[in-house]
């Protein structure tokens, strides 16, 4: 954030840029709170450093897809090696049978449940029974788990398979009138259960880095989705290189409506034919936000568009979003060859 801005009061949501995969802090003025997934180690450890943050009162593993879960082992390993630093309680659980978990899954549940038996920190399960299951309140300020339903997950583990996606978190962040939305992997399945009154938000980070979220009996759409959430803000955390053509033309046609804001974290080749050659200069246009912490390194390829997003949520329903309209990011974009963010 900007070295003149006064954020005492303030509670930041930061979606961080570490390619294709999610890792989300949700700080207050104290420099306490949440996180949720972490896929880059290095880029945790910056940010809380830079940040002076000693306490997380919660960790979030939404589920334990690799691009959600490959920095989080490490970086609880380096954070509970502080003497100052805290974890109030780990969530996470089992979204799949053991013999289909990964080395890296393994190895976290493993270290969790060591630190949790030499009383470091608690275990809590990653889902809301009936009502949404609060993890952290600071002040007026809230953060819920509110997918998914517990009925879900056994249901998730009752049909097997290789599709953990159902069983993915979604939090929601309240101040006052204000919400935000962090989306998971959660498939339209599981968002059309939601209470009608927990959808509206003014942010929602996509799920499944606006990948494809058809699964499940359902039938809602993408615009389903958008329409009933009503964000203005749309942001998708996703990869230069991320295989999956992220953001799928379902999402993009149902963020455009009513010109919702898109800001996708990284530059994709279906909105440059070379973003490689966009890279010089991201030191200069990213100082006026988060750091561009992964990028510093020369032998790195990904190119941040928007890069790290933050979403100030003030006293008085006052929400702010960096990058700000106006600034660095849509000068960015206007040297792009075929925004698709911008497409008509």
């Amino acid at each position: 954030m900007p070295a003149t801005a006064d954020r005492s009061q303030a509670l930041g949501a930061y979606f961080l840029d570490v390619g294709q995969g999610d890792c989300t802090f949700i700080i207050d003025g104290r420099g306490e709170g949440v996180l949720m997934d972490c896929r880059d180690a290095h880029v945790a450890q910056r940010f809380v450093q830079d940040h002076g943050v000693r306490r997380l009162h919660a960790v979030v593993v939404s589920h334990l897809d690799r691009d959600h879960i490959l920095g989080m082992h490490p970086f609880l390993r380096w954070f509970l090696a502080r003497p100052d630093h805290a974890v109030g309680a780990v969530y996470l659980g089992l979204d799949r049978e053991q013999p289909e978990l990964t080395k890296t899954a393994a190895t976290l549940l493993n270290a969790v449940l060591g630190w949790e038996s030499a009383k470091r920190l608690a275990v809590g399960a990653p889902h809301r029974d009936g009502q949404p299951k609060t993890v952290w309140q600071s002040g007026d300020a809230r953060v819920d788990i509110v997918l998914p339903y517990y009925a879900s997950q056994v249901r998730a583990r009752l049909e097997g398979g290789e599709e953990p996606n159902p069983s993915s978190v979604v939090l929601r962040l309240v101040r006052g009138n204000t919400a935000i939305l962090v989306g998971g992997d959660a498939p339209l399945g599981s968002w059309e259960r939601l209470e009608p009154e927990l959808l509206p938000a003014r942010l929602i980070r996509a799920p499944h880095h606006g990948g494809r979220i058809d699964e499940g009996r359902v039938t809602w759409t993408e615009d389903t989705l958008y329409e009933r959430v009503g964000a203005a803000t749309v942001v998708v955390s996703v990869g230069t290189h991320n295989g999956h053509e992220h953001p799928t033309d379902d999402h993009l046609r149902a963020i455009r409506v009513d010109r919702r804001r898109l800001l996708c974290t990284q530059l994709t080749p279906r909105c440059h034919a070379d973003p490689a050659a966009l890279r010089p200069g991201l030191r200069t246009r990213l100082a006026g936000g988060v750091l561009p912490y992964r990028h510093l390194h020369p032998s790195r390829q990904e190119v941040p568009c928007a890069g790290s997003v933050v979403a100030w949520l003030e006293p008085g329903d006052a929400l702010e979003v960096e990058p700000a309209p106006g600034g660095p990011h849509d000068a960015f974009v206007a040297a792009v060859d075929h925004p698709r963010c911008r497409a008509t």
